[in-house]
Order: C-alpha cells, then sequence, then structure tokens
C-alpha cells in the first residue's frame, strides 16, 4: 500500500499532500459510535475521523440521515464517500472497500424491566410469545439476516426506521428484544447517548455459540479519487496499528467492555 501512496504522488518531503475534496459521510446515531446531539455529530466513529483526518490533511463532512438512506448515499446513489459503522458484506466488495477496524460478538438486547430472553437465537426462534424489532438498513451478518428474515416470515418482527424507534417500543412492550453488537450495542438504545452505563434501562447479553463479527467501514470505490482512496486506506491502517482506534472506544466505553473487543 506504501508503494501505491508514493506512485499516486502522496508524499511530498515526508509530508502527506492531503485529500483532493471533502471527504462526504452520510451518518445516523448508532450509540456512543456515532453521537448526533443536535448540530453536532461526535462519538468514537466521527472523532476518529476528524483526529487522523487533521494528521493527513482529509476534512470530513457529516450529514445526519437515517440510516437505510446512509446506506443508499454510499452503495447507490454515490452521494457519499463513507458508510460507518459497517459490517462486511460480500455484494458490496465489488465497489468498495472493507476496512475492518473491531471484532465483538452479538447479542439480544431487552430492557430490564422486561423478563430475560435467551440468548440463543434458536431459542429465540423456537419461543413463539416473543417478538422481536429491528433497524432498516442493520447488517450484522449472515445468521442474523437470516434470524430476522424467518421472523418476519413468521410475522414475529417489526422493522423501523432508527434505533430510537426501538428504544420506544421496546420501553412501550410492543416489543420483546433486537439484535445489537454486545460492546458498541451498550448504550445504544438510550434516547440520551450520554446517559452513564450504569444508568441504562436495558440488558444486553451476548448470544451463545456465535462467531465474532468483524466491524468497521466501507470505502466507495466508485466516488473517491484512487489517490484519496489509498490516503484514507492508509490513515485507517496507520489508526488500527498505533492504537488510536482503541484509545478512541476507550474515549467513549469503560475499559472492561472495551476489553471484550478484538483489535
Amino acid at each position: 500500500m506504501l508503494a501505491l501512496a508514493c506512485a499516486a504522488g502522496l508524499w511530498v518531503s515526508g509530508a502527506v499532500a492531503g485529500c483532493s475534496r471533502v471527504i462526504e459521510v452520510p451518518v445516523s446515531p448508532a450509540g456512543r459510535l456515532v453521537i448526533v446531539e443536535d448540530e453536532r455529530v461526535e462519538g468514537v466513529l466521527p472523532e476518529l475521523l476528524r483526529e487522523q483526518g487533521a494528521l493527513i490533511g482529509c476534512q470530513f463532512r457529516f450529514r445526519v440521515v437515517p440510516r437505510a438512506r446512509a446506506a443508499q448515499a454510499v452503495f447507490k446513489s454515490q452521494m457519499g464517500d463513507i458508510y460507518l459503522p459497517a459490517m462486511r458484506q460480500p455484494e458490496r466488495d465489488a465497489t468498495h472497500l472493507f476496512l475492518a477496524l473491531i471484532h465483538q460478538s452479538l447479542a439480544v438486547a431487552t430492557e430490564r424491566a422486561h423478563a430475560p430472553v435467551p440468548a440463543d437465537l434458536n431459542k429465540l426462534l423456537a419461543d413463539k410469545g416473543l417478538r422481536g424489532i429491528f433497524v432498516r438498513g442493520y447488517y450484522f451478518g449472515a445468521a442474523y439476516g437470516d434470524f430476522v428474515e424467518r421472523l418476519l416470515a413468521d410475522k414475529r418482527a417489526d422493522i423501523v426506521p432508527d434505533i430510537e424507534a426501538v428504544s420506544r417500543m421496546l420501553h412501550a412492550g410492543r416489543a420483546d428484544f433486537t439484535l445489537l453488537p454486545f460492546v458498541t450495542g451498550q448504550g445504544a438504545l438510550d434516547l440520551s447517548p450520554r446517559t452513564p452505563l450504569s444508568q441504562t434501562a436495558f440488558r444486553i447479553e451476548a448470544l451463545e455459540a456465535e462467531p465474532l463479527m468483524e466491524n468497521g467501514v466501507y470505502l466507495s470505490r466508485r466516488n473517491l479519487e484512487a489517490a484519496d482512496l489509498v490516503l484514507l486506506t492508509q490513515m485507517f491502517e496507520r489508526a488500527q496499528a498505533e492504537g488510536a482506534v482503541r484509545r478512541a472506544y476507550l474515549r467513549h466505553y469503560p475499559a472492561e467492555l472495551v476489553e471484550r473487543l478484538r483489535f
């Protein structure tokens, strides 16, 4: 990758030339990964991009949209350059580059006032009295997709536009559970993103016997200039190698939770 960067003319007297334009990043609230308050976009990933972008001369413009619209902007309408947070989907790899930042478990989330549900996909499917709720555009791997489709076929699931709707429906008792990543799902259902995790109204339990998920970002090969694609790829790789990704998570999650991530 370094050879590609040199060939693209990115390095000038030991300094990085920077991105050729502002990089477009459509986002929606995603727990502590992406925090939207008034006009401000903060959280693990926006702060990581701003911090690392300043080192290489790249600026990012964050536009707040529903999750499904963010996916459409990056993968279909070519109105976005980076999709985050993301899980790898093979059908996207032809036109977009996936960069893994962390690995973590999938988990089942319920309101604390609700009786616990099984932390097992097969048992959740078998209990016909349980109803799930999921965000349109969320994807946490093939097992997740198959599970949601089977619940929909059984008329035991609802699809809503954002995580706030999931939170409200769980609180109202209109659904029993949802599925989220174990670590980054912590606090994601709280309508106030700054609520201390010790005070959350929701419980999250890692699912049994499920493989770790790759979580990261997608870069658009169609939108980005070749030199910008190389530069951004290097930015994320360096952030990973130098521990900046881990430090970004530690600013928003307790150390004992970050220890459950694999970097």
